[in-house]
Parts: structure tokens; sequence; C-alpha cells
């Protein structure tokens, strides 16, 4: 290790006299030895500036980009086996499916009344498709975790047994009203 940042400083010293001898070409020997001194003391003042540079643009960086999100802790730690990375490509592809189911439901609305199971089966999956992109966008285990913290349970709760209930009665048990009842609730 040691030997590895003599190499380095020689490098360097091999460095400042090849640019002092550029320099001061034609100058007396106290006149170069100066110039040595200044080109160094240049280098040593721009390294200083690149560590205050570089550590200023990382925190700029982390308050632009967002600061790196903690690992779940207890009830929550089940999760830390998905993946924490956002792929928007990933979620334009969910959305798009969203998008195409959504407007299947849309078109299908007007047959509610006739068979209403289309309709519950397009909107349910559009939904889901709508949340996988979402998780997709802001990172899975990200998503994952903010659905189920205190404040959100209920909601994420209300809405997983509304889509899985539509989908059991339209799908499985062909039930006209509780479909319709479980795909507006």
């Amino acid at each position: 290790m040691e030997d590895a940042n003599n190499t380095k400083g020689n490098k360097w010293n091999n460095f400042i006299d090849s640019v002092s001898t550029t320099l001061s070409s034609g100058r007396s020997s106290a006149a170069q030895e100066e110039t040595k001194q200044e080109v160094k003391s240049d280098i040593e003042s721009s390294s200083s500036l690149y560590d205050k540079m570089s550590t200023s643009f990382s925190g700029a960086k982390d308050f632009v980009l967002g600061r790196e999100e903690p690992e779940p802790q207890g009830t929550l730690a089940v999760f830390n086996c998905l993946p924490n990375t956002k792929s928007y490509m990933y979620a334009g592809i969910a959305f798009a499916v969203a998008a195409l189911f959504l407007m299947l439901a849309f078109i299908m609305l007007p047959f509610i009344v006739l068979k209403p199971s289309k309709f519950v089966c397009c909107f349910s999956l559009g939904m889901c498709a709508l949340l996988t992109g979402l998780a997709f966008l802001k990172g899975v285990r990200v998503y994952v975790k903010d659905l189920f913290i205190k404040k959100n349970v209920a909601g994420t709760a209300v809405l997983g047994l509304s889509l899985l209930l539509s989908l059991y009665f339209s799908l499985i048990a062909d039930d006209y009203i509780w479909s319709i009842v479980f795909c507006v609730f």
C-alpha cells in the first residue's frame, strides 16, 4: 500500500517537475524552484477544491434525487426480498395495459345491464395493472412498504378486498348484483 502511494507521489513530482521546467525554461534555479512550489500549491488547492465540490454536489444530488430508503424493520421486513429499483419501462408497459383495460371497461359500460361481468373484469384488471405500474414507478419494495404502513392499511385492505371479491363474483360465482357492488365499492 505504501509502495502504491510512493509511486503516486513520484508521478506527481515528475509531473510537477516537467510543468515547472516547461514554464521556467531559461530562468535561474531559484525561479525554477519557486515555479515548482506554485504549481504544487495549485494542484493541492485544486484537489481540495475537488473534494469540496464533490461533497456539495453529492448533497445536492441527494436533495434532488432523494435519499435511499432504509430497509423496512419489524413486520415490514418480510418485504425486504422485493427489488427496490425503479423501472420506468415496466411502469410504462403496465400503464399501457391499464389504459387498454380501462378503455375496454368504458366501452363495456352500456352493456353493464346485460352482462356486468365483462365490465367488472376489465375494470378490475385495469386497476390491478394501474397499481402494478405505480409499484414499478416508485420501486416495488418502497411501494409495498407504503401500502402497509399504519395510515394506509385500511385503504389497502378495502381496495384489495374489493378487487378480489369483484373478480370472484364476476368470474366464479357469476352473481350479477354482488359483482357490481364490489366493483363500485
